[in-house]
């Protein structure tokens, strides 16, 4: 797989489209939840395969993580995650029922694939709109385990290609701390042609 080579305008570009993205899904988590969520910082980076986890926090810290795998006109791979305070806190209130440890019940498994579906569906729609190009997520994977296990499986398909990787990353919470998420979303290198090519349109 070759590396990336972008310039800082076109990081600039793809961190401004992610935010779209973001909100959106932001707007989707309020309907479930009626928590008022803000976007804290959006960072488009082209980092070191073993740095990826780092974006989630420490990485013996457990997160619960969806992760989809996105086809269409564009490539990717998108993981939604939730440090375990928030997930604990998330899958209590949509599942009723206490969530201990990384033990998920069928209900809240469930709850949780709910959320990743919605979220994921909100954040890739609003891309895809804006860009004019498709982004068609997979039926998603769900880990609840330490976070250099969970972007495991962001990273393992890159495994034998470059050990580099953009990585577009984005942090939400509500007012409080107490429900706080993230996005990592990896394009593909075949896809980024696509991506500038849409973005320099919109631009003129």
């Amino acid at each position: 797989m070759q590396k990336p080579i972008i310039t800082d305008k076109e990081r600039d570009a793809l961190a401004e489209i992610a935010n779209i993205g973001a909100g959106h899904a932001t707007v989707a988590l309020y309907q479930m939840t009626r928590r008022v969520l803000k976007l804290e910082v959006t960072t488009a980076e082209l980092l070191p395969l073993a740095e990826v986890p780092a974006r989630l926090g420490n990485a013996e810290d457990p997160v619960l993580g969806i992760y989809f795998k996105i086809f269409g006109q564009s490539r990717a791979s998108l993981l939604v995650a939730f440090p375990q305070p928030a997930s604990q806190a998330l899958l209590s209130e949509l599942a009723r029922e206490p969530q201990v440890g990384l033990e998920l019940s069928e209900m809240q498994r469930s709850a949780a694939l709910e959320v990743g579906n919605i979220l994921a569906s909100a954040y890739l729609s609003a891309i895809s709109n804006f860009l004019g190009l498709s982004f068609l997520p997979s039926i998603p994977d769900l880990a609840y385990d330490m976070a250099g296990s969970v972007c495991d499986l962001l990273v393992s398909e890159r495994a034998g290609g470059s050990d580099e990787a953009l990585t577009i990353f984005t942090s939400f919470s509500d007012a409080e701390g107490t429900l706080r998420g993230y996005y990592l979303l990896l394009p593909d290198v075949p896809s980024l042609n696509a991506i500038f090519s849409k973005i320099k349109l919109k631009s003129q």
